[in-house]
């Protein structure tokens, strides 16, 4: 039996949760933004600052919390501290969760293309589960919805069977 995450362990997500974020964080305090499809324009530095906090955190509520750290230059070494900034923020969570989700199915429905590219599987993980006769004894845990996993295994051309992706 063979119990897996998703994300970050199949799939390096890493980017497409930068720029979804850096798109709810800059909406949430500007309306006019304008979104961005680009992962390059985003600064080199906040791309390596958003990787190495990432594991920080718990649930799609944490991404603006931790965006909010690079923006406003605050040192976040442990998860307690990350967990004690973020319950700074606890009022507005379950508003986070709701943007990040909102700009994500922007993305997903205005740059299908952009948002698949940005969720590579790692390694030769595609291949393996393609040559895979069955998945029997393998489960996917994940915070990511079930019908993005899909369609991203669809994109890599897995079929692996929607009854064994739990969210959690």
């Amino acid at each position: 039996l063979l119990v897996t995450d998703f994300d970050g362990v199949l799939c390096d997500s890493a980017r497409e949760c930068l720029l979804v974020t850096y798109n709810a964080y800059h909406r949430l305090r500007e309306s006019a933004f304008s979104r961005l499809l680009d992962i390059q324009a985003i600064p080199p530095e906040t791309q390596r600052a958003f990787r190495q906090l990432r594991p920080y955190l718990k649930g799609a509520e944490d991404f603006i919390p931790i965006f909010t750290t690079i923006e406003q230059r605050l040192p976040i070494s442990s998860q307690r501290e990350f967990d004690d900034f973020r319950e700074t923020m606890r009022d507005r969570l379950a508003e986070y969760v709701a943007l990040f989700y909102a700009e994500r199915d922007v993305l997903i429905r205005h740059a299908p293309g952009v948002w698949l590219s940005l969720n590579p599987l790692f390694d030769d993980f595609a291949a393996m589960l393609r040559a895979r006769s069955s998945f029997d004894n393998m489960y996917i845990l994940t915070t990511k919805r079930l019908e993005d996993v899909l369609e991203i295994f669809r994109y890599q051309q897995v079929n692996f069977p929607a009854r064994q992706i739990m969210y959690v």
